[in-house]
């Protein structure tokens, strides 16, 4: 794995460490910490421990699919989904080696612009932006793996 993509996923888990502890809804705390456990699997190198973390962010793309279908505000929901469908999409997809892969990378586009927004809005999502911004990070890592492919 590139510096840059280790760099950019120890920041976010670091940053979802510390917004994990700063909120008490339990959900988006899981998924946090699903997340950080993922990231820190992935960071030690061995690659029985890497394809366990990627099933652990498949779990956390779920469960994040799950807390953003019972939020309460429309407009909340619609962001989170937004932000969780197309990774979840991605996943899906290269898990079972199906094609159009390559396409549906393309949607990671809307994703990381729906965590721009929810970035900006940071008081309305103060409890998701832990694990939010692990999955903006990945976002933003399969928009560069495009360009720097397409190039």
């Amino acid at each position: 794995m590139e510096p840059y993509k280790i760099t950019l996923l120890s920041l976010s888990a670091l940053f979802a460490v510390y917004k994990t502890f700063k909120t008490s809804n339990r959900l988006a705390n899981s998924i946090a910490i699903l997340q950080v456990a993922s990231v820190a699997f992935i960071l030690l190198g061995n690659s029985q421990l890497q394809m366990l973390a990627f099933y652990m962010l498949f779990v956390s793309l779920i469960l994040g699919t799950i807390y953003a279908s019972k939020s309460k505000v429309m407009s909340m929901r619609v962001v989170l989904l937004l932000v969780v469908v197309p990774l979840f999409a991605l996943y899906l997809f290269k898990a079972f080696h199906l094609q159009g892969i390559f396409m549906l990378g393309y949607s990671v586009l809307l994703s990381f612009g729906a965590f721009v927004y929810a970035a900006v809005k940071q008081k309305e999502f103060k409890d998701e932006i832990g694990f939010l911004a692990i999955m903006g990070t990945e976002s933003f890592i399969r928009i560069m793996d495009l360009f720097i492919k397409s190039t």
